[in-house]
């Protein structure tokens, strides 16, 4: 039995856990949602080979990176509420906090560039602070500065945490994907292929997000707890 989220600390374990029980359980409509927003941005990248298209092509990845990562975000707080919510509903939440996810992203980007230029160390440091800058805006109505405010409070007193978890994450999601990547690479390379191999990629990263709302609505849960205990 997965341990309670709301009241008890979560070990990267019970993280896995959790989010490997929402992923399964809910493939098909985050699978939907990958595949929605990605195969016709998979294709063109592939298809397109000049230099400025592809510029374009790469901030509107970006631009939707976003938007499925919220409609995951959602999908993923329903499931922990032990409800299911559609991948046309996900979306839709998603579209009307997409702006404000563009423009706290940005905010949080423009910021960490001046952090990273003055040295490695403080970037690396407030980069974890706004991890869950998404999260907050698509699951708690925040936007900009208070979703930056928001995110860095809820990580203040689990930075090592958030960090640690960040990391091996990573590490997993970026194991599994090389691995793709490099048994497809062996077969003949051709459009299909290369489409094929980076929507694979997708679905798999997607993971992280789950994994990582977890974590997210397991410290939110506790902190609002808390605050009701005091």
């Amino acid at each position: 039995m997965l341990p309670d989220i709301r009241t008890r600390r979560l070990s990267f374990g019970n993280i896995l856990s959790w989010g490997w029980s929402i992923y399964q359980t809910h493939f098909v409509n985050i699978l939907i949602v990958v595949l929605i927003i990605n195969i016709p941005l998979n294709i063109a990248t592939k298809v397109v080979t000049e230099p400025y298209p592809n510029a374009i092509l790469s901030i509107s990845e970006s631009i939707f990176d976003v938007l499925e990562a919220m409609a995951v975000m959602f999908i993923t707080e329903s499931a922990v509420n032990n409800e299911t919510m559609s991948f046309g509903d996900a979306l839709r939440r998603a579209a009307n906090r997409w702006a404000s996810g563009i423009l706290t992203y940005l905010r949080a980007g423009v910021i960490l560039f001046f952090l990273f230029l003055l040295l490695i160390v403080p970037g690396i440091i407030w980069s974890i602070y706004y991890a869950f800058i998404l999260q907050v805006v698509a699951l708690r109505n925040e936007s900009e500065k208070s979703a930056l405010d928001y995110s860095e409070v809820l990580v203040h007193s689990q930075w090592g945490r958030v960090f640690g978890t960040s990391v091996i994450l990573i590490l997993m999601i970026s194991g599994l994907s090389y691995g793709i990547e490099l048994i497809l690479g062996l077969l003949k390379t051709n459009l299909v292929i290369n489409a094929i191999a980076a929507t694979l990629v997708d679905i798999i990263t997607v993971f992280d997000t789950v994994a990582f709302t977890v974590l997210f609505l397991n410290l939110d849960y506790q902190k609002t707890l808390s605050q009701q205990v005091i």
